[in-house]
């Protein structure tokens, strides 16, 4: 296209542009020189414009409007100054933004650019700012390495962190010498219920329930009345109530109460052959897991003294029955909880906001469970001279899985230096992200302007690299590693190599911790160690999923689906007692019927015996005796007298 004045083609394309972007009305006119004026009527669509010499782009007449200037002659430019007139900026290399030092002015000017028409298109340059925010907005999903440009930057602290990274040395190989997995101590260990009894085994049971009948015999002082209700429980017993305990997790009944439970139309017939709904409830109500004569005294240096027994044998469990693999995460679980004790915590993130906190470690691949550390408050975690609480707990978590290559993964509020620094020194690396320290630097922690989203800096000091990556425009992440050294960026999105890393890793904990509240058995209430022991309970059903897994993927079958699984468990568990209830003496015929139909048992209808003896007139059994009720009846197992409000009529092949 050709005009009668100085006006080059790149101004023509400047003006559409202009007219594009400020969508101009019919009463717009804009004066591009001496000699050219153009309005809106010489505005049309025409054929699609080709792409010019410059390597500009194209348009079509669907894309933009075209204008079609008076012809003119050919005017002999000027010669080339020492500057590019027009680089075109290429749409697919987004790289370049950030390394070109030549002004670059792209094809589409912007608003304020057209807006300045005494000096030529040609001639104008983009400053720094207005090239790192348009490489903004081109590139927010890549990430680019920011380069500092001093090779040594001082902290507050006056730590010394350099700009490149050491010398790549030959990686040394990971001293393994464990194999993770299940310990020998799982072997030939199969069922669903076998495999709780791992964890919570029956030394510990028995203990619980030496403690609980304790209490039951000062509580059974308040009942005249004097039924088995309020009897002594059993280790059997008590396994039946974890049983039912664990079922109502799987049904998702415990947020309901007990009375809808066991009740016949809403409830599951294992509940009912496990116990009535009155032992159940009485039995939690008495639950103990230590002295109590000598229970204050031990407060005074344990906070967790009501049940530090208990929690300590199930740990130790833990650590016998599997090994973790070569990727930890420690992170924090809250166990719901709104009862009074000392220690409970408010932490906004978590979905229970107010509870009992413990501290986890987990295999990162199979979210096993094999460490915790329950925080009591204020005071409960030794404070030593240059070391944080975070440190301590991270330390005393994976002791005894040192000196064997082993990466721990955690969040802000564990990572330091001083921790990175004494892991690697038991042969153990860290990679976590990290909050602003004294001896980060600065320029890590501000975000500059110059700085693109997504853009990574690598700050170095011997084995330890520090990242800083710019996540929003006004936010950087700080991560810290011991394990990369190397300033690598790779993905999709050209993330660092340590964040891959992180993001794979960090959720080992959370994920236990969902598993756990996937199928809780956790119960309302106001006792804190009941709250605290339901939270073993949970987390004894996933690490016994895990096992179970691990077990079929040995023997190439497939695992069960959790939820069968758990139910296996709960029926394996309550089987012993509730046969036990099915041949008692006196038990009724509906709670045989539920026990036969959940188990599976054929029925089997035996003859009446001997008819039974006429009985003298005797006081009922089972009435007050303020009552002085008579009768003849007599019970046909017991042969004790019972009148009429406590006896049923049953058939003779239905009352066995």
């Amino acid at each position: 296209m050709m005009a009668k004045s100085k006006l080059s083609e790149d101004q023509i394309m400047a003006y559409l542009e202009q007219l594009e972007n400020e969508e101009m009305s019919e009463d717009d006119i804009v004066d591009l020189g001496d000699d050219v004026t153009i309005t809106w009527e010489e505005v049309r669509s025409e054929d699609e414009v080709d792409q010019d010499d410059t390597g500009g782009p194209s348009y079509s007449p669907t894309t933009r409007p075209h204008v079609t200037p008076p012809p003119f002659t050919p005017v002999t430019p000027p010669p080339t100054t020492s500057h590019v007139d027009a680089v075109v900026m290429p749409s697919t290399s987004h790289s370049a933004i950030a390394e070109t030092t030549t002004p670059v002015t792209p094809t589409g000017a912007s608003r304020a650019e057209a807006e300045t028409t005494s000096t030529s298109r040609d001639s104008q340059e983009f400053d720094s700012q207005d090239l790192d925010e348009l490489a903004e907005e081109l590139v927010p999903e890549y990430s680019l390495i920011y380069k500092l440009p001093k090779q040594t930057v001082v902290a507050g602290n006056r730590h010394v962190w350099s700009t490149k990274p050491p010398r790549p040395k030959k990686r040394k190989r990971d001293s393994a010498n464990y194999t993770p997995g299940p310990t020998p101590a799982t072997d030939g260990v199969i069922e669903a219920d076998e495999i709780f009894s791992l964890f919570l085994d029956d030394l510990t049971v028995s203990r619980i329930v030496y403690f609980t009948n304790e209490f039951i015999d000062k509580v059974k002082q308040k009942f005249k009345n004097l039924r088995n209700m309020y009897d002594h429980t059993s280790t059997m017993e008590m396994k039946a109530l974890l049983g039912v305990l664990i079922m109502s997790g799987v049904r998702r009944d415990n947020r309901i109460s007990s009375e809808e439970m066991f009740s016949s139309d809403a409830g599951a017939g294992l509940y009912r052959a496990g116990m009535s709904e009155r032992r159940f409830s009485y039995l939690l109500r008495c639950l103990r897991f230590d002295d109590a004569i000598t229970r204050n005294e031990r407060k005074k240096t344990d906070r967790l003294a009501a049940i530090r027994d208990v929690w300590d044998t199930f740990l130790s469990n833990c650590k016998n029955c599997y090994i973790p693999g070569a990727d930890i995460t420690i992170d924090e679980q809250l166990l719901s909880f709104r009862g009074r004790v000392v220690f409970k915590m408010y932490m906004k993130n978590k979905p229970a906001k107010y509870g009992l906190k413990n501290v986890l470690a987990c295999d990162a691949r199979s979210h096993y469970m094999f460490n915790a550390y329950p925080y009591l408050g204020k005071g409960s975690v030794p404070k030593t001279e240059g070391s944080t609480q975070g440190q301590f707990l991270t330390e005393k978590l994976i002791e005894g899985y040192t000196c064997a290559g082993r990466t721990i993964t955690t969040d802000n509020w564990f990572t330091s230096l001083p921790l990175a620094m004494n892991l690697l020194q038991e042969d153990t690396h860290l990679v976590g992200t990290m909050r602003p320290k004294p001896y980060v630097p600065r320029e890590a922690i501000t975000s500059k302007a110059d700085r693109l989203i997504g853009s990574s800096l690598f700050l170095h000091d011997n084995n330890v690299t520090l990242l800083s990556y710019k996540a929003k425009k006004d936010k950087n992440v700080l991560l810290l590693s011991t394990r990369h050294h190397t300033q690598t960026i790779s993905g999709r999105k050209n993330k660092p190599e340590i964040l891959h890393y992180y993001n794979k890793h960090k959720g080992g904990v959370d994920v236990f911790d969902q598993l756990c509240a996937k199928y809780s058995c956790s119960r309302k209430t106001r006792r804190w160690p009941v709250c605290f022991f339901m939270g073993m309970v949970n987390m004894t059903t996933v690490n016994a999923y895990v096992i179970h897994k691990e077990q079929m993927q040995k023997a190439n079958r497939n695992p069960k689906e959790t939820r069968v699984f758990l139910r296996e468990m709960a029926k394996g568990l309550v089987k012993p007692w509730a046969f036990r209830r099915l041949h008692q003496n006196g038990q009724h015929a509906s709670v045989r019927e539920v026990i036969q139909d959940v188990y599976q048992l054929q029925r089997t209808a035996t003859p009446s015996p001997e008819p039974p003896r006429p009985a003298a007139i005797k006081r009922c059994s089972l009435c007050m005796r303020n009552k002085d009720r008579k009768t003849k009846t007599t019970c046909y197992k017991c042969s004790k007298p019972v009148c009429h409000e406590h006896s049923s009529h049953v058939c003779n092949y239905c009352r066995d």
